[in-house]
């Protein structure tokens, strides 16, 4: 074993890694001899595509959204309104056959307060996090709902979570 240590000592450290720490993998560049670590948490998450839907608003029968998905537009119309186009300019069109919507509601403010995505990421257990930030300015504006809403392939179907990051 000495002597494949000695001719190939690169091989070698591989092979200790991977049979010593269990769920750890390594990558080799052959021009560089560079090694890189890649745990097994860092491969489990994968970054899932999105759109922000713009141009909706919240009913003003509606104070609340306590689940965080919509599946179909009868479910979405009960709920959200085409926005006054003049002031966003429009609506982003949502193919309920094809996609789902993910929504983040905060309670009514009168105070200009923006919901951004940061990530949308799917887990290896099938569970979708979306971490999202809270911007509030201080300019005073009628009281409104403030609500992301995010355009997801149905492909990505799964337990959505939500996380406020700072």
């Amino acid at each position: 074993m000495h002597i494949i240590m000695m001719k190939y000592p690169t091989v070698f450290v591989l092979f200790l890694a991977a049979s010593v720490l269990p769920g750890v993998a390594s990558a080799s560049s052959a021009a560089g001899g560079e090694t890189r670590i890649v745990t097994a948490a860092d491969d489990a998450l994968t970054t899932v595509p999105y759109t922000v839907a713009n141009g909706y608003a919240l009913r003003s029968c509606v104070s609340d959204i306590s689940y965080p998905v919509i599946s179909s537009e009868a479910e979405f119309r009960g709920l959200f309104c085409d926005a006054d186009t003049a002031v966003c300019n429009g609506h982003t069109a949502i193919d309920f056959s094809r996609n789902y919507v993910i929504v983040v509601t905060l309670p009514a403010v009168e105070v200009e307060t923006v919901i951004s995505p940061v990530s949308l990421q799917r887990d290896a257990d099938n569970v979708l996090t979306l971490k999202y930030r809270v911007k509030r300015g201080e300019g005073s504006v009628p009281e409104t709902h403030p609500t992301l809403l995010l355009i997801v392939d149905r492909k990505y179907v799964g337990e959505v979570r939500t996380a406020q990051v700072d």
